[in-house]
This record gives C-alpha cells, structure tokens and sequence, in this order.
C-alpha cells in the first residue's frame, strides 16, 4: 500500500495581501474534499477532479466561476486531466462560459477517439453528453467587468498585466497518489486577463500544464502560459523525479525553466513514493497539501526559489 497524498495550487502570481485568506481556505477547502475520497479508498483521478471542481466554484480563482474576461468581454475556459496508471487523458480549450471544464476534460478519458475538444464543439458535445450542467455569465462578473473597463482603459498588454497589475492569475490544479500507488493531475483556467478569443496557453495542453504517469509522478503547473509551453514544465518536473525526490526535482526543472525560457510561475509535484514538493518563483502562490496526518494551505508572501 501507498502513503495517499493530495496537492492543490490556487495560482502564482502577486497575489494582493487583502485577497491571500481567501486564497488560502478555498486551498484548504479542495484538499480536505479530495482528501476525504482518498482516505475512504477512493481513486487519485477521482480525488484530484473534486479538488479541482470545488477551486472552479470559489470565484476567487481564475476558474470557473472566477474566470477572467478576454479582450472581448467573454468567459472562455480550458482544463486537462491526466490518469498515471493508464496514461488516459482529456483536456478542452477555449470553452464558451463553462463553469466545470475539468468535468469535460474528465469525461474524455472515457472516450477511445477523442482527447481533447476545443471551443463551442466541446460545448455541444458536453451537451450531447450530458457533462454540461452550470454556464459562467459574463455579464454577472461585476468584479471582473470593472478590471476589464479599467484594463481597456489604458489598454495594458499580458505580458505588462502579469509583471506589474495586481490581476487575476488563478489557474487551479490538483495532483494525487491514491493508496494504491497511482496518481492523476488536473488543471482548470480562465486564462489571461485580456486575452485575445480563442488564446491557449499551458494549461489544457498535455506535458506543459499537467502530467501524471505511474511510472513517474505528477505534476500540475500555473502561472505564464507561454514560457511553460517552451519547456513542458509539467512532463520536465516528472521526468527530473528520476534524479531524485521531489524537492531537487522541482529545483532541477526550475533551474531549465527560469534558464530556457525566462519563466515565471509555480509546480506542484508528486512522485510514485515520498512526500511531494511545491516550487515558485513569483512573489505569492496559493497551494494545499492533505496527507492522513493532517492538511496544510498556504499563500506565502514570498518566492521559494
């Protein structure tokens, strides 16, 4: 039998001191939840998809509920899920005001032809499904209506958005070993304040955003999209597990990301055995862990680089 675990992040960014409790409990929040399942035998895809479901419902987050505007004033959303024993994946992209992606990307691991669906396909097929259950109005943003007016206003680019503004940048993602040694990650986003439609960054994207595979670990990442993708964050942190336990894993991968690709984010990182690791290198990060002796949620003022 395995030691199960669960890791949760809620986003890594310049995360306002004001805004750092909330962050903290829905944090605390997931990891209890998917750590309930884990302690009562259930699975780590199970654990890490309720983990996710319950960080896209806050509204904190930038997920789901929380999802942050594009340049258009809409709510597009992306999520991916990963299962290490069987390497079976799903993932979505660009979904039209979806409140749970994660429950799509889940329901695609079901399906032998299809992994991932974009836009307003993997809506309709959501529906056909019956995985579509709670849209996301845009127009009831109240918060996010007001950053979007003021970010129009003086019509800021992503890159200045995510090194200065005190913005959004929530992405949410679990990772899990369950007690029978196999794990699972998840991812959900909103993606970048301002993004053009139809804009995907790391997050749906296999080996960039997450990554699990029994034979390694799992991984799930946040933070500047496009400098993940450079580097295949998620799949680089697994594979440096092979160097050691997870804390010099994350070290290593770091190392390559901030060295490759000048990146900027966090990693949450569970091997096949020992405790897993969480690594930053923004000013604050939001992040969870549950173990059967307790859990711990934190939103540090600090990097851990």
């Amino acid at each position: 039998m395995a030691a199960p675990e669960v890791w949760v992040h809620g986003g890594a960014w310049d995360i306002p001191i004001e805004e750092r409790p909330a962050h903290t409990e829905g944090c605390r929040r997931a990891v209890e939840t998917a750590g309930r399942i884990l302690a009562e035998g259930g699975t780590a895809l199970a654990a890490v998809v309720a983990a996710v479901e319950i960080l896209e419902a806050d509204g904190t987050f930038d997920a789901g509920d929380g999802a942050v505007l594009t340049s258009d004033g809409t709510i597009e959303t992306d999520a991916g899920v990963m299962d290490g024993a069987t390497l079976r994946l799903g993932a979505v992209a660009a979904v039209p005001s979806c409140r749970h992606p994660v429950r799509i990307a889940r329901r695609l691991l079901d399906e032998p032809e299809v992994s991932m669906l974009v836009g307003a396909g993997a809506r309709r097929w959501a529906e056909r499904t019956s995985v579509w259950h709670e849209v996301v109005d845009p127009r009831g943003h109240i918060r996010e209506r007001r950053r979007y007016d003021a970010m129009r206003s003086v019509r800021k680019t992503v890159r200045m958005v995510f090194e200065g503004d005190p913005f959004p940048r929530g992405t949410v993602g679990a990772v899990a070993r369950d007690a029978h040694g196999n794990t699972a990650a998840a991812v959900s986003t909103g993606g970048t304040p301002m993004k053009p439609p139809g804009r995907v960054g790391d997050s749906p994207i296999v080996g960039c955003g997450f990554f699990a595979d029994d034979t390694l670990g799992a991984a799930s990442c946040t933070g500047f999209g496009e400098t993940i993708l450079r580097v295949q964050l998620a799949k680089e942190a697994c594979r440096s597990l092979v160097e050691g336990n997870a804390e010099t894993a994350l070290a290593s991968a770091f190392d390559m990301f901030a060295r490759r690709a000048n990146g900027v984010g966090g990693v949450i990182l569970l091997g096949t055995k020992g405790p897993g690791a969480v690594r930053w290198n923004t000013p604050t990060m939001a992040w969870g862990r549950w173990t059967p002796e307790g859990c711990v949620a934190e939103c540090p003022a600090t990097s851990n680089r």
